[in-house]
Parts: structure tokens; sequence; C-alpha cells
């Protein structure tokens, strides 16, 4: 699985998301704007699956960024020297967390790698996590992430003329349902019922503006 996350200054993210299993492979791609709207273009998503596509990258991202913190605390592009990341923790969990999932890995766990700056405020990182898993019967997992980190000069920007043009999208929010005869509330995407143009359409309806 390799992601791809662009932050734009207000916020705004896209994810690019390519998933190769075996000899097949799918691509997307994620906008997450104001926090309100998810749009998706790529690969189809199930029905109801299009919010944990999105947990999924932004879990992934919280780890691996809590991790790379630890390692190098500070700044990440003052770094002017490769970091050997040899983590190992016996009491304290990683958590991370969305509005819609979270995912604890309790102690002992480790991650081993390095971390090498290569200019322009940019790194490389490779290291691999390892911890066990928290379901019964408990076994050892090991997860590797690599990458490059970097200060985008000049920052990605998605701006408001970006067409959504292909584009399914979805508000984001949290919703009523009926589970086993109890009220459920969850916070989910569901498909809009009305047509965007551009993703500063998107944005006027975050704030509450009439298109």
């Amino acid at each position: 699985m390799t992601y791809s996350f662009s932050i734009d200054p207000g916020g705004d993210m896209r994810i690019g998301i390519e998933e190769r299993d075996g000899n097949s492979q799918t691509s997307r791609e994620l906008l997450l704007i104001a926090g309100r709207f998810l749009a998706v273009r790529g690969a189809k998503i199930p029905a109801g699956y299009e919010i944990d596509i999105l947990d999924a990258a932004a879990l992934s991202w919280q780890v691996a960024a809590q991790l790379l913190a630890r390692a190098s605390p500070g700044d990440p592009g003052s770094l002017s020297a490769p970091i050997r990341i040899s983590l190992a923790e016996s009491r304290t969990a990683i958590s991370v967390s969305t509005n819609s999932a979270e995912e604890t890995f309790p102690p002992p766990w480790t991650a081993r790698g390095r971390i090498n700056p290569v200019g322009d405020r940019r790194l490389d990182f490779d290291f691999i996590f390892s911890y066990h898993t928290t379901v019964p019967p408990s076994e050892p997992m090991e997860v590797r992430y690599s990458g490059r980190w970097e200060y985008a000069t000049p920052p990605p920007v998605i701006g408001n003329d970006s067409s959504l043009s292909g584009w399914s999208v979805f508000s984001l929010g949290t919703r009523k349902r009926r589970e086993k005869g109890e009220d459920m509330v969850d916070f989910s995407a569901s498909p809009g019922k009305t047509v965007y143009g551009t993703v500063g359409e998107l944005r006027r309806a975050a704030r509450g503006e009439k298109p």
C-alpha cells in the first residue's frame, strides 16, 4: 500500500492511494475538504466503505508520524544528519484516531530503521514497527514504513477552481441508524444530494454559504 499525502495551507488534504495485491493494482485519489466533504475518484469503493478507506490512510499516517516524532523530536525540516531509529517501549501505548475510527498499539513495541535528510527540508525514512495484536490470541506483527517527508515550496494548493468532474462527493458527519433494536450514532460518509462543480463550491457549502 502506497499513500501520498499533500496538505493545503488551509488544512485540506489530497490523498493518493496505490494498492498492490499479487498481480493486481488499484489506484484511488481522495480529497478531504473542510473536514465536511470527501471526494473520491479512481477504483470503485464498495458502498458504505468510503469512510473506511479514508480512516485507513489517516491512521497509517498518524502512526508513522508519531514514531518519527519520537525518533527525532522537533522540526523535521531542520534535520542535518542521518538518525538511527531505535525505539523500544515497554510502558506507553501508541494511540491514533479519527472521528470514526481508532487504533491502539499496547506495549511492548519497537521501531528500528533510519531517517536520512536529503536537503531542501526533505527527509527519507525507512523503519519497521513491531508490535503484538490486541485480539486474543495475541500475535507478533511487523509493518514497514518507507517514504519521504517534505516541506514543499511552493506548498501544495487545492485551488477553489479545481474541477470535481469525475469525482464522487460524500458529506461527512454523524448519522443515526438503528441496529438490533438499538439507536446507534456513527460518523460516516453519505452520498451528496447536491451536485458540486468545484472545490470552491464545497468550501462555500462547508461555511454554510448558499451556492
